[in-house]
């Protein structure tokens, strides 16, 4: 079969889908076009994994306010983190600093980052440690970023808090807050038809333990070979399903053999790879 025809059953396909607002998983063209290899080269990844997410932050340490936080800033001006009081050589900074500081994740936001009512941060965990070198309680708290109800890939917020004679206080933060180009949340294909798409990648069956998740996610995509940053960097925002597929294992040149899974972003709308990778340090 042609390309052009590939390419051309491929759209046809995606459209009928589209019409129908995905109505089930036994869609027969479907199954058929997936099963017997017809899309071709659309199963070809999109991009390599060397060049997507190539995002050299290049961030650095300044002081600002009244009260010298320290705050992490990346080349583009976005926030990643502050240190709001300290211990430094286990010599707390003054009380008046801790109090001064934040008592919520909510007094960030317009502080360190601006977000609208399209996004949400939802506490994930909490830890308890040891009190500080004051004396003071503390507790660890994980937030997870959520665009419209769905889950952005790498995005959250981790907060420190110390317990105060006057309350919580946040004594150190970090993280990143991704903000995004509008963008429809309401998957054209559903998670069984995604997993087909990378069965047939894998070029084996659907297997029980293979995962699929629904997230948003910004792709840095490194557009020239060379180190430098600013302009070779082009973003891209897409509604995509992140299917988690076979273990396997290799060998990391720092933790030695790892095991990990086969990891594959489908477009959620089109169907279409965007990378192949593996399962990373990412909470899903």
């Amino acid at each position: 079969m042609k390309k052009s025809s590939i390419l051309w059953t491929f759209i046809m396909l995606m459209l009928a889908v589209g019409m129908s607002g995905c109505s089930g998983d036994d869609d027969p063209n479907f199954d058929e076009i997936i099963e017997k290899g017809k899309i071709g080269e659309l199963l070809t990844p999109l991009y390599s994994s060397d060049i997507v997410n190539w995002y050299d932050r290049n961030m650095y340490w300044e002081t600002v306010g009244k009260w010298n936080w320290q705050v992490l800033v990346d080349c583009e001006g976005r926030f990643h983190g502050c240190t709001f009081w300290d211990t430094p050589n286990g010599i707390p900074e003054s009380l008046e600093k801790l109090y001064a500081a934040p008592s919520s994740i909510d007094e960030l936001n317009g502080l360190l980052y601006t977000i609208d009512d399209n996004y949400e941060l939802r506490l994930d965990t909490v830890e308890h440690y040891t009190p500080d070198a004051a004396g003071n309680p503390r507790r660890g708290e994980l937030y997870l970023e959520y665009y419209k109800g769905v889950r952005v890939f790498d995005g959250q917020y981790f907060c420190l808090f110390s317990t105060s004679p006057k309350g919580d206080r946040i004594a150190h933060c970090s993280g990143q807050i991704i903000t995004f180009d509008p963008l429809d949340v309401v998957p054209t294909l559903t998670p069984q038809q995604a997993l087909k798409i990378f069965s047939a990648y894998q070029k084996e069956p659907i297997d029980p333990s293979w995962e699929c998740h629904l997230h948003v996610r910004e792709y840095n995509i490194k557009t020239e070979k060379d180190d430098s940053y600013a302009k070779l960097l082009r973003r891209e925002h897409r509604l995509v399903y992140i299917v988690l597929g076979p273990y396997y294992q290799y060998r990391h040149w720092d933790f030695g053999m790892v095991t990990t899974r086969i990891r594959a972003d489908i477009d959620a709308h089109t169907g279409q790879i965007i990378v192949i990778g593996n399962e990373g340090y990412y909470r899903l």
